[in-house]
């Protein structure tokens, strides 16, 4: 694909290169920003979440028209909806630069759209809004951490003094804002949508206190609002200048009311100027790439500069293959993180390299100017895509003929970065190959002495992994985990599951000196690294300490004996069940089947008994958290979790649903099942539509009541409902005859939110 046009000017002005640019906004400084990039001559694609935002923009943009700014407006070309993290990588791999202008406190968006652009290799640059300035004198305001401690302001407000309080804080969150706070004092400010009205009243704000209009809001109008509706506690964000910050809190200074102001993330990012300014230099170095072909820039006119991604091996320089070296003596510049470069220039003082080549050491945040092309340089590099590419670009763009050398520590095939930033060499049309290196797990499998076939390989270096989840598959599980802080955690989260005598093994600065492979059970292993790491010290005072602490950790954890039958269907009597009712194999299986829980989903199972479904759940889950009140079921659950090697079930001592609260805010639950309510069924499920309303549920029901009240309440809610009546009958001897004796009959509720809805036909496999 042709990323770039060229303006190609006369008269002697500098050739620009124009660039596709997406702007994630539906903010002021995200449409100025398209604005101003469109009328330099970029191709700007603006997304918004919302329709409402993008109806928004376009008035913005209409109203800009004939300004000398506005000449270019109808190009910006707006999209509308929300993106998880697979959906933002296949929208912005078509691009050059994504900017970030989303809200302030849309810090999800913001974690997603730096994966994406990290992982596809898009140029990111995030957009910060100007910091609020000093509060008007004499204003009475206070400062809340987030929702939920804005939330107890509310609630003490309320509680002792008069007044209402006026919410603005949008409609999204507006339930952990609310708390448990009196509904008929709480005003919301939202926008005029049908998606915002409707989040205020299903929270039980009265309709007569819904505020649905349109901004800015002047000092006046907000001062209005608050005489109006008898103000006394203004609630707001530190939106900034954009948001209508200034003029809320001098309205309320003016009426005297508390002003509660949620304190902004902070975050790193730059500037409008600086937004502007590093487009520019990256069109500047997309210019010294001169363009052949269809939408490959060749790096030179005469010959092609070769880039090799090497693995370097598990870091002593011993562990360099000698066609790595080779690569490394040719190369003019050698990128990589610092300690892998300090054993490069060493190695290359040591072996040679060519003649009149210096090894220069530039570490990051060092500039490389007055070096000349005859000189090696190796630069420390904080990331492996945007860094590295820039780089490899300007040095081509000088001129220079010699290759480039990246540094990977370990093999370059193996959990490495290296993948990614050969996708974005082709892209590029820059000549590459992968030079392999040998890799932490093949070193750390022969100092063990022990076959690796059968270890299941993961990395924890960077990424999110449910330790609990894969140590119960019966395999030994292999980590990458970085440093000191991954692999404790690790051991850590291990320990406080029960686990702690779990057989395992560290390899500690590997192939290096002060190498440490340490075998024993998980509590000693995690002994042993916090007795390395105090002996290393803390930050590092020298090199080899800091490479201590920067260095990769590798940790083996063995299996655990009770995680080898992992199938589903367990039988009644091998549960430990004590008095208490327990639901059925025959009943489980088709739980199972009819939630089709995967090894993604988060799953909930309430008023959880003996845990026997927890079980199975675990078995196919990511993590499974059961919900139960009374303490021998408690005792039941973890002795079958125990008994199973569920790890990943979390008990959850408490009656739902006010035992939710227990649980992780931010917890991505998919798939509920409720075998027990205590006679508060409908409050469960209603508390389960608000905080989680993708899930699905299933639930079983013996009485005919509790399958109407259920099946109604579900199809109110706008959850599509099927239901199955199970009879099971069980093959007897009696004597010398045989009879069927009858298990009693189980409704089985099936609820899925309309618009995923049931699937007409069978999955495909």
């Amino acid at each position: 694909m042709q990323r770039y046009r060229e303006d190609k000017r006369k008269n002697g002005h500098k050739t620009g290169l124009f660039m596709r640019i997406i702007i994630f906004g539906g903010t002021t400084e995200g449409n100025e920003a398209a604005l101003r990039l469109s009328g330099e001559g970029h191709e700007v694609v603006a997304s918004v979440a919302t329709g409402t935002g993008a109806r928004a923009m376009k008035e913005y943009l209409a109203g800009k028209k004939g300004s000398k700014t506005g000449e270019k407006a109808d190009r910006i070309k707006i999209i509308t909806g929300r993106r998880e993290l697979s959906e933002l990588k296949s929208l912005t791999e078509s691009f050059d630069i994504c900017v970030d202008a989303t809200h302030p406190f849309a810090e999800r968006i913001t974690v997603n759209l730096k994966k994406a652009c990290d992982q596809t290799g898009v140029g990111y640059i995030r957009l910060l809004r100007k910091k609020t300035g000093e509060l008007p004198a004499g204003i009475r305001a206070e400062w809340a951490e987030g929702p939920e401690e804005a939330a107890k302001c509310i609630k003490s407000y309320i509680d002792h003094e008069s007044g209402n309080v006026l919410l603005t804080v949008g409609s999204k969150e507006i339930e952990r804002y609310a708390g448990n706070a009196d509904r008929g004092r709480l005003l919301a400010r939202v926008l005029p949508a049908a998606e915002s009205i409707e989040a205020c009243l299903r929270i039980g704000i009265p309709q007569r206190n819904i505020i649905a209009a349109w901004g800015p809001f002047s000092r006046e109008l907000n001062l209005a609002f608050m005489n109006q509706f008898d103000i006394g506690m203004l609630v707001t964000k530190e939106s900034g200048k954009e948001g209508g910050f200034e003029e809320k809190a001098e309205a309320a200074r003016i009426r005297g009311c508390r002003l509660v102001i949620i304190k902004r993330p902070s975050e790193d990012g730059v500037s409008f100027e600086q937004l502007l300014r590093s487009i520019t230099d990256m069109s500047t170095i997309c210019v010294a790439n001169r363009r052949i072909g269809t939408g490959k820039r060749k790096m030179t006119e005469n010959g092609v500069v070769k880039v090799y991604l090497t693995g370097f091996g598990t870091g002593d320089a011993g562990q360099l293959t000698g066609e790595a070296l080779e690569r490394l003596r040719a190369s003019g510049l050698i990128l990589g993180p610092g300690r892998l470069l300090r054993k490069a220039a060493g190695l290359l003082s040591e072996k040679g390299g060519d003649p009149g080549m210096n090894n220069s050491v530039i570490h990051a945040g060092e500039s490389s100017e007055g070096l000349s092309c005859g000189q090696r340089r190796l630069t420390e590099i904080k990331t492996y895509t945007k860094d590295a590419l820039d780089m490899i670009t300007a040095y081509i763009g000088e001129g220079n003929k010699a290759p480039v050398s990246v540094l990977y520590s370990g093999d370059c095939t193996f959990y490495s970065g290296a993948v990614g930033l050969s996708k974005l060499l082709s892209e590029n049309g820059i000549e590459h190959e992968l030079v392999p290196g040998i890799s932490s797990l093949q070193y750390f499998a022969a100092r063990l002495k022990e076959s690796r076939q059968d270890w299941r390989l993961l990395s924890a270096h960077g990424r999110r992994i449910d330790i609990l989840k894969e140590v119960c598959g019966g395999k030994s599980v292999f980590l990458l985990t970085g440093g000191f802080a991954g692999a404790k955690g690790i051991l850590k989260e291990l320990t406080q599951a029960g686990l702690s005598e779990l057989g395992a093994a560290a390899g500690v600065n590997l192939s290096c000196p002060g190498e440490l492979v340490y075998k024993d059970n998980v509590k000693g292993v995690y002994e042993k690294l916090c007795a390395l790491e105090a002996a290393s010290g803390t930050g590092g005072d020298t090199r080899e300490e800091r490479d201590l602490q920067e260095g990769l950790i590798v940790l083996l954890i063995y299996p655990d004996k009770a995680c080898e039958y992992r199938g589903p269907g367990i039988l009644d009597e091998s549960f430990i069940r004590g008095e208490r009712p327990m639901t059925k194999q025959a009943v489980r299986a088709l739980i199972m089947s009819r939630l089709r829980v995967c090894e993604r989903d988060v799953v909930l199972d309430i008023g959880a008994g003996t845990g026997a479904v927890s079980v199975e759940l675990s078995m196919a889950a990511e993590a499974v958290y059961a919900i139960e009140r009374d303490e021998e079921g408690i005792r039941l659950i973890n002795g079958n979790r125990k008994r199973f090697g569920a790890w990943n079930l979390r008990v959850i001592k408490g009656e739902a649903p006010e035992a939710f609260g227990g649980l992780p805010e931010s917890l991505p639950v998919s798939k509920v099942f409720i075998g027990g309510s205590g006679g508060r069924l409908a409050d469960i499920i209603r508390h389960i539509n608000r905080r989680w309303p993708k899930a699905h549920l299933c639930l079983t029901a013996v009485l005919l009541e509790t399958l109407s009240g259920s099946v109604s309440l579900l199809e109110e809610l706008g959850y599509d409902t099927e239901a199955d009546q199970i009879s099971v009958n069980h093959f007897e001897k009696t004597g010398t005859k045989h009879m069927l004796r009858p298990e009693t009959p189980v409704f089985l509720i099936m609820a899925i939110p309309k618009e995923k809805g049931f699937s007409p036909k069978p999955v495909k496999l």
